[in-house]
């Protein structure tokens, strides 16, 4: 038995942080270790920091439910590096949301090209056992 990750993409609307979608990923340990440590820890980039102090309910009830471990988030930012070190490592193969990381709303994942009265939008990870 291996290890999965579970990726809960939120967004921002009026103040408040909702579970847009959930994609599913393909069993990675480099990229999981990538974005915390997870089976590949020489691969770390990100600090792990628990689930974000204004997680939606909806994700909190996921995590909770599903009994996920080194749970972390990465911002637009962040997201933005991630999306750099796929294109300098690997052919990204996933197939969720519109092929690529960054891409849930139809274009490159920058600020401006958030969909209108979306105020911010972040990735919630976690991992199973």
């Amino acid at each position: 038995m291996g290890t999965d990750i579970h990726w809960i993409n939120e967004v921002k609307i009026g103040g408040k942080w909702h579970v847009y979608s959930q994609p599913r990923l393909s069993r990675d340990y480099e990229f999981f270790g990538f974005l915390a440590g997870v089976r590949c820890p020489e691969r770390q980039y990100f600090k792990v920091r628990g689930l974000p102090e204004d997680v939606s309910d909806l994700a909190k009830i996921i995590f909770e439910a599903q009994g996920l471990h080194t749970p972390t988030y990465l911002n637009l930012d962040e997201i933005k590096a991630v999306e750099k070190w796929l294109g300098h490592h690997r052919e990204i193969t996933w197939d969720f949301e519109a092929r690529y990381i960054g891409y849930c709303f139809g274009g490159e994942w920058v600020e401006e090209s958030l969909p209108d009265g979306i105020e911010d939008a972040r990735f919630i990870i976690g991992f199973d056992s």
